[in-house]
């Protein structure tokens, strides 16, 4: 029987658990770019070098998909509907965050880096109320 519950419980967090690998994705991937044309002479096939100038755009669809993961996630654990508006509202904000990233300026690359440990926190924050 406890088996059948940790299951159950590893169940319903495992979409967050997805959720937050592609926040790690997303912010990494943006600071990586920085280093992309080093990465390309050494011969590095990370996303940022995969991805090029697509980066941004394929962030903002993983930022999509791991809201509808957080979302999944509250869902099955049968937590508020608010909790739903300030998952997408923290979603949008980092949509906008990622919209002014220029990849050309590493200090904007890096600026971004820095503020997605708030966007982390938030997420935290509203997930444990």
């Amino acid at each position: 029987m406890g088996e059948a519950f940790n299951l159950a419980v590893f169940a319903k967090l495992a979409p967050f658990y997805l959720g937050s690998i592609l926040w790690t994705i997303i912010y990494d991937t943006v600071y990586a770019y920085n280093d992309r044309t080093d990465d390309i002479k050494q011969k590095l096939k990370g996303l940022a070098v995969l991805w090029g100038v697509k980066v941004i755009s394929n962030s903002r669809i993983l930022n999509l998909a791991q809201m509808g993961l957080f979302c999944f996630s509250s869902w099955m654990f049968d937590l508020d509907q608010s909790l739903y508006l300030l998952i997408a509202a923290s979603s949008a904000m980092n949509d906008y965050l990622l919209k002014k990233v220029d990849l050309n300026d590493s200090r904007s690359c890096q600026r971004f880096f820095v503020y997605s440990r708030y966007y982390g926190a938030l997420i935290a924050a509203i997930l444990l109320t």
